[in-house]
Parts: structure tokens; sequence; C-alpha cells
């Protein structure tokens, strides 16, 4: 019953019948809906940071390809964090895709 649950965030809204994130997190379940999240941590709460930002080369025949890797985590300062990762040609494009 905790699967669907998770799986739906309509579900958790509707039925309530769970009340907070650390009833997901003992079953060990991933949370692939972001929607879930908002529903029991406002967006007021949350900090970001970008924790770093590297260049990545890969080798072609014609020479090598440049992109950036940037990492962010976001938390609320109440034992919940996340972090995120994204892969880009541009510098400035990663960091605004995180968020």
């Amino acid at each position: 019953m905790l699967r669907s649950l998770v799986g739906s965030e309509m579900c958790i809204r509707d039925s309530k019948k769970i009340d907070s994130l650390e009833q997901i997190f003992l079953f060990s379940m991933p949370i692939k809906e972001y929607q879930i999240v908002d529903a029991f941590i406002s967006e007021e709460d949350l900090k970001d940071e970008m924790l770093c930002v590297q260049q990545v080369q890969k080798s072609t025949s014609a020479g090598q390809r440049t992109r950036f890797k940037a990492f962010q985590m976001v938390g609320d300062h109440n034992g919940h964090i996340g972090i995120g990762a994204v892969s880009y040609t541009h510098l400035t494009l990663p960091t605004k895709r995180i968020v």
C-alpha cells in the first residue's frame, strides 16, 4: 500500500495516510515526483547551495568536446536534503536548470 502512495502524488494529498517524509524514508522508498516533497515542505523553508562546477572533456575524432557538470544541494535545515546534478555545454545554463 505504501508503494502505491509514494508513486502517486494525488493519493498522498487526497488520502492523507502519510503525514511526513519520515514515513516514506522509513521504508527506503525513492521519491520520484517533486510534488510529494512540495506537499510536505514549503518553498520558503528550502535553501539551496551550489556545491561545485566541474569541466568535463571527452575526446572525439574531431578533437575534444568540453561540457560542464554542476552539483547543487537543497535542504530545509531540518535533516532533509537533496542533491541535483546536471551536465550542459554552457556554464550559465546548468546552474539555472538545477534550481
